[in-house]
């Protein structure tokens, strides 16, 4: 089956930026390689934070820009709630992925309750006890902070998994996420996931949904998958146009910027720093060199076969 386009079109931003503001973590979970405790911190002033972000949104044409808080831990910048606050109220759409180790009574009253369903909780087994995450998430959905739950479910401990599943419904949408193979010495991030049965996959299927800003052509058809459906089904992108750069933007904690998270060891692609203000956005189309396209803000960028 041949993939002719994929588009993602949400009315609520026009540019996705995923910015790792550090690389620290409290947690050191075995299977994430998204943390490395060796490295600084590389925290700046909340000013220097809101010069390099009105450099960007002006640097992309004022579009609104969706930026995804990432870490490491996020939360581990104590003006982490200023900066929320500040961008809510300048063209950008805020968003925020923490594993809420940090108590939410100390924090929630002073967000300016303009941004909604803003913070993703992440549950982590490992380093955390089910009801003392339970009891702050279910804080946030009261306040309306809360967006979802991601539980990444463990395929050797899979019966705990599913307990905590079902705990952690009882507070909002859980999306159960699959692990990643992020330990690797290719080019790539990640290009598997951990191996899992056939009746564990069977519980990933029965929780995707279409999704009504994703339009994917196939074969002359028009579809609406799912993320998880076009990581199983049609996740081959390789040879056709990708809009990186110009939709989807990859921060690390030193400000170098890339296109996207799937380029982030190609040093080539590196498109400028935020903090030099010197990022050039791309002029044209990109040549997908992947054969998976794992990642979930990279499969949204807007891809089309050539000619």
């Amino acid at each position: 089956m041949g993939v002719k386009s994929l588009k993602y079109s949400n009315p609520a931003f026009q540019v996705e930026v995923d910015w790792m503001i550090t690389q620290r973590c409290n947690y050191s979970c075995s299977y994430c390689g998204s943390y490395d405790n060796n490295q600084p911190f590389s925290f700046k002033t909340l000013e220097e934070y809101i010069k390099a972000f009105e450099y960007l949104s002006d640097r992309y044409g004022n579009k609104t820009i969706r930026l995804n808080f990432l870490g490491g831990e996020p939360t581990l910048f104590k003006q982490w709630v200023e900066l929320i606050n500040w961008l809510s109220n300048h063209n950008y759409a805020p968003e925020i992925t923490t594993n809420l180790s940090v108590p939410v009574k100390s924090y929630i009253n002073k967000l300016n309750g303009y941004t909604k369903e803003f913070i993703t909780a992440s549950y982590h087994a490992e380093f955390s006890t089910l009801e003392e995450f339970h009891s702050n998430a279910k804080a946030l959905s009261e306040m309306g902070y809360l967006k979802a739950i991601t539980l990444l479910a463990d395929p050797k401990n899979w019966d705990y998994s599913m307990q905590c599943y079902d705990r952690l419904k009882e507070v909002g949408k859980v999306n159960l996420i699959r692990i990643k193979t992020e330990f690797n010495d290719s080019a790539a991030i990640s290009s598997s996931f951990l191996e899992y049965t056939e009746e564990q996959l069977k519980v990933f299927d029965k929780q995707s949904h279409t999704d009504e800003y994703i339009t994917l052509e196939v074969d002359d058809q028009i579809l609406h998958p799912s993320i998880g459906k076009i990581r199983k089904d049609y996740s081959n992108f390789k040879g056709m146009n990708c809009a990186v750069g110009r939709d989807r933007l990859h921060i690390l904690p030193n400000g170098d910027s890339y296109p996207s998270a799937c380029l982030l060891n190609v040093p080539r692609a590196k498109m400028g720093n935020i903090y030099k203000q010197d990022i050039k956005v791309p002029k044209r189309a990109i040549v997908c060199p992947w054969k998976e396209c794992l990642c979930g803000p990279d499969i949204r960028i807007e891809k089309w076969a050539q000619e």
